[in-house]
């Protein structure tokens, strides 16, 4: 008995599997992008603690209440966040071996997840350890001089606007990756 023709089986392929050598390709450019904007926000945050740091030691050298030695340590817990920032990223953003063993798409997609989360959980390892760093510098600040109340109200009220934006830039750019890797899996799904 012959098997019965189906026409749409000699129909040309709708779905283009990206090569290899794309696949690398986006993969190195995802890894050259992560590594400079990593390199970029580890020299800012550098640069920054060393400033906050000298902002700790002429505070305490001028230590008169305890609001002021909480302004002090303020500025000292900020470095302290900033370095909890960057000890996440270094270990929770690093490529695993393995990940060479895998296909080029899923090694792509395992790339892309790990991207998402970071930025998905910014507001956790980037924004969060520095909160308290924040709070002790407004909150020693107006302890120190309550007529300066607006100052304190009003930096404090900045920052808080800014680091609202950073988690939410980064909730913006997790959902672009997630698109992307949503789009992977469609591809990845159709192959089979």
């Amino acid at each position: 008995m012959n098997t019965p023709y189906d026409p749409w089986m000699d129909q040309p392929s709708t779905v283009a599997r990206p090569s290899f050598d794309d696949l690398r390709r986006r993969r190195d450019e995802l890894d050259r992008r992560t590594r400079r904007r990593n390199a970029v926000e580890l020299i800012a945050g550098g640069a920054a603690s060393v400033f906050l740091l000298v902002m700790c030691a002429l505070s305490l050298a001028r230590v008169d209440d305890p609001a002021d030695l909480v302004r002090a340590l303020g500025f000292a817990a900020l470095p302290l966040g900033l370095l909890v920032s960057a000890a996440y990223v270094f270990f929770n953003g690093r490529r695993a071996e393995q990940d060479m063993a895998r296909t080029g798409l899923d090694h792509l997609v395992r790339g892309l997840r790990r991207e998402h989360r970071l930025l998905r959980l910014a507001w956790f390892w980037y924004v969060g350890p520095m909160i308290p760093g924040f709070v002790m510098i407004y909150v020693g600040t107006y302890l120190a001089q309550p007529e300066m109340w607006a100052f304190a109200a009003i930096a404090g009220g900045l920052t808080a606007l800014f680091l609202i934006w950073v988690a939410t830039i980064n909730l913006s750019a997790a959902r672009r990756v997630g698109d992307e890797i949503q789009r992977l899996e469609q591809l990845e799904g159709a192959g089979r």
